[in-house]
């Protein structure tokens, strides 16, 4: 009878986010739907008695879940205190516990739920108390020192971290007992540029300037741009000792190299009146913590004139140009390795009268009816893929379409919407699937199809997989579905 209704007990999936917890109610999902899973986690934050703490997720699941807060030992009834609020841009559920006391410190969970499962996810609230005395201050440094493991000197751990690449450290800090893991990343940008300039001096070669000459050239042809790159160190992606403190590695899921990565969605022109703030935005296909904004050939920084920002899960990057005037009218750019991307600013003077004018005229455009609503269609396909038997692929496209597609993944004609050794998502138009593991059962035709109530639109590519050897039949299958396209 549980057979024949589909209900059986409920059962634990695997989310490809570690630290979540999956319900699913149903054996056989209908075709398209998922149960919840969360694409970015709340992270734990530790902040100050009084300050704002903010708890961030992203969730997905079909139908869209139902995302609430709980706390361990109390409850988050009081309004003034507790806000949870919901960001339609970047898609994040935020709970915000504002003038945070010693009695919010405790375990937060976030749960997501709809009609085939739940997802669960736990983090935590630290709240110290804020002091200004000397003597605390050098308790904070003793305590952040680095642990030795067995009395031993540092040398060999930092020889390991100098050699390793970064999805090792972690696991190298756990060997030698290392808890301080940010620390350690400050330390070792040091222990980098020290041994590049002991280096330099025993070939006799002077060692880069990184505020000599220009690196960046930017020459205007019309109101387009060549953006060559002169010398674009890693640090202009934002793994740079400044802000690779902020990189929690435990949290920020799957980071590519930055030659892999390119824009899904280029930033546009903007017109903006002088006074007002003009923001531009872009979409990268894989995330990363930070990309280099140029305007009129001088990069920019964060400051009182721009702000530079990302969401959460770190595809969509913003640059705000406050209050803007006639000298910041030119062109912005977007630049993440050896890919640019950019669009002109144009400061329209103000339009007001003069203060002296007795009249003023008041100009109201006809109101049109615009109907935004378009089909799917794809601005970046799918790419022929081979991968190493035993390693990782990574597919992504974009889709755009009003209202926003449904989008369901296949292999050779089979959805993968529920086979959980396939990690697909879905922000901002971009679609990507990870496997984590490649074998020869994956090889063979992906087709990502897109639907709203406009129409449908679909993409295909081919994966073959590189063991002892190619088999046959996928070569056969690629060159063939080469003809067909």
């Amino acid at each position: 009878y549980l057979k024949k209704k589909n209900l059986l007990h409920p059962f634990k999936l695997r989310s490809k986010t570690s630290g979540v917890m999956i319900t699913q109610y149903l054996v056989n999902m209908p075709e398209g739907k998922s149960t919840p899973d969360f694409q970015c986690k709340p992270i734990p934050v530790t902040t100050e008695k009084g300050k704002l703490a903010v708890f961030r997720a992203v969730v997905t699941g079909d139908p869209t879940p139902d995302v609430s807060w709980r706390r361990a030992k109390g409850n988050l009834s009081d309004k003034e205190k507790f806000q949870t609020k919901y960001d339609e841009s970047t898609g994040e559920h935020i709970l915000e516990i504002h003038k945070v006391s010693a009695a919010e410190t405790d375990t937060y969970k976030c749960l997501a739920a709809n009609e085939y499962g739940k997802a669960i996810c736990t983090t935590t609230l630290t709240v110290t108390e804020a002091s200004t005395n000397p003597a605390d201050f050098r308790k904070l440094l003793k305590k952040s020192k680095i642990d030795k493991a067995d009395g031993e000197t540092d040398e060999r751990f930092w020889d390991a971290m100098l050699k390793a690449d970064r999805e090792d450290y972690e696991r190298i800090c756990s060997e030698f007992g290392v808890k301080d893991l940010h620390l350690i990343l400050k330390k070792l940008d040091e222990k980098k540029k020290e041994r590049a300039q002991n280096k330099s001096k025993q070939d006799g070669v002077i060692p880069y300037d990184e505020n000599g000459a220009e690196k960046h050239d930017l020459k205007s042809v019309g109101r387009t741009k060549n953006v060559p790159i002169n010398g674009l160190m890693q640090k202009d992606t934002g793994l740079c000792k400044g802000d690779i403190q902020e990189v929690n590695l435990r949290n920020t899921g799957l980071f590519f190299s930055v030659s892999k990565v390119d824009f899904v969605i280029k930033i546009q022109e903007i017109k903006a009146e002088e006074r007002e703030d003009a923001l531009f935005e872009c979409v990268l296909t894989h995330p990363l913590p930070k990309i280099t904004w140029m305007g009129k050939g001088n990069i920019l920084e964060d400051g009182e004139k721009y702000s530079l920002t990302m969401s959460e899960h770190k595809l969509i990057h913003r640059l705000l140009i406050k209050d803007c005037q006639p000298l910041d009218k030119g062109i912005y750019s977007a630049v993440v390795g050896n890919t640019s991307c950019n669009a002109w600013l144009v400061v329209e003077a103000d339009s007001d009268p003069a203060p002296g004018d007795a009249k003023k005229t008041l100009s109201i455009p006809t109101i049109k009816d615009c109907d935004l609503r378009c089909a799917p269609s794809f601005i970046v396909p799918l790419k022929l893929h081979t991968a190493p038997k035993g390693y990782e692929c990574y597919m992504s496209c974009a889709v755009k379409g009003n209202p926003k597609p449904r989008i369901t993944w296949y292999r050779n004609h089979i959805s993968l919407n529920t086979n959980v050794n396939y990690y697909t998502s879905n922000t901002c138009g971009v679609c990507t699937m990870l496997i984590l593991r490649v074998g020869p059962k994956d090889m063979g035709e992906y087709t990502v199809i897109a639907e709203n109530s406009l129409g449908r639109a679909e993409c295909a590519t081919i994966l073959s997989v590189r063991g002892d050897k190619e088999t046959q039949d996928v070569i056969t299958l690629r060159d063939r579905w080469g003809e067909k396209r």
